[in-house]
């Protein structure tokens, strides 16, 4: 039976997190993976994972690939329920701390100074950018998204439009070069990351 402690689990990041899930989903070919391999498939650095092998307990990725495999009975893991609880974890963990609290003030703050707003996704985050844009409009405050990183900016240069740049890794290319682009032109002076 396979047994990670919850504690351990709980100790986690986001990304560490993803390749743990990864690991669950996908236990009858993860033992013929290497370290870079797994890394690649979850999208993290092979640094990551050593992090979540030894987060765990192992001693690295080879040792909890032998623990994996040398397992007698494999059980049914419920995937979706820890998957669920990690990400709720993580979330109630971000959203309560003393430190979110401050940079949701300063979010509002900026977002109420706004003339208008633009939201900046890829893929999913794009989707998001889209429902916070029309969320947003809904509300009163003029915002529109962005889902193409090719897209035109409206108002560029304009000192009171607010960009706020969803994205699930932080680490996508076009996101990265659309943000050092809106910060050459100087769209917005302050900058808030969360």
């Amino acid at each position: 039976m396979i047994d990670f402690l919850p504690e351990q689990v709980r100790t986690l990041n986001e990304l560490e997190t993803a390749a743990f899930n990864f690991i669950l989903s996908n236990l009858s070919t993860i033992d013929k993976m290497s370290v870079r391999q797994l890394a690649q498939a979850v999208h993290v650095s092979t640094a990551t994972v050593m992090r979540m092998t030894r987060k765990l307990g192992f001693e690295g990725w080879v040792e909890l690939k032998y623990y994996l495999k040398n397992q007698n009975q494999l059980s049914e893991i419920p995937v979706n329920y820890y998957e669920n609880l990690l990400q709720l974890d993580l979330f109630l963990r971000k959203i309560t701390s003393k430190e979110a609290g401050i940079k949701l003030e300063e979010a509002v703050k900026l977002i109420r100074e706004a003339r208008y707003i633009i939201f900046i996704g890829v893929g999913s985050s794009g989707a998001l950018a889209e429902y916070g844009a029309r969320y947003f409009t809904n509300i009163g405050l003029e915002s529109y998204a962005i889902s193409d990183p090719y897209q035109a900016v409206k108002g560029k240069g304009a000192p009171d439009v607010l960009s706020i740049v969803l994205s699930a890794s932080g680490e996508t290319d076009k996101i990265i070069e659309r943000v050092v682009k809106l910060s050459e032109e100087a769209v917005r002076k302050d900058c808030f990351n969360y």
